[in-house]
């Protein structure tokens, strides 16, 4: 994982998955029992905006992670959509367990409302709320 200073509280990390590398942001907030939101999207970039939003919402500690072939993560490989949308997810599932945190509250809204709830299917253990 390599890091880069940011303002104010968010880091730029690039995460190692399997096969590939991801780019998320993250706030450092002070408390590390507050709740923690993760965001994505199949096809937007995320990053210190999105950040800010979904601390302001939520009160919480913020993750912003883009998939393959957004922002700056890896580009993808070639597979069918469905498949893509579960490669995601595993791959989001990397990043939570490699940033140690237990549980996490998915939010998302167009295409990541579909990775939420591929989310839910597959890893419900790992979810706090969608």
């Amino acid at each position: 994982m390599t890091e880069t200073s940011e303002p104010e509280r968010v880091r730029r990390r690039l995460v190692n998955v399997p096969g590939g590398e991801l780019e998320a942001f993250v706030n450092e907030f002070s408390d590390p029992r507050a709740p923690v939101v993760c965001t994505a999207h199949p096809a937007l970039a995320y990053g210190h905006g999105t950040i800010g939003l979904i601390e302001d919402l939520s009160r919480g500690r913020a993750v912003a992670v883009n998939p393959r072939g957004v922002g700056g993560s890896s580009p993808p490989p070639s597979r069918p959509f469905g498949e893509a949308l579960t490669g995601m997810v595993d791959d989001l599932e990397s990043v939570r367990c490699h940033l140690a945190i237990d549980r996490w509250t998915f939010w998302g809204m167009s295409g990541g409302a579909w990775l939420a709830m591929v989310y839910a299917c597959r890893y419900p253990h790992s979810l706090a709320g969608v």
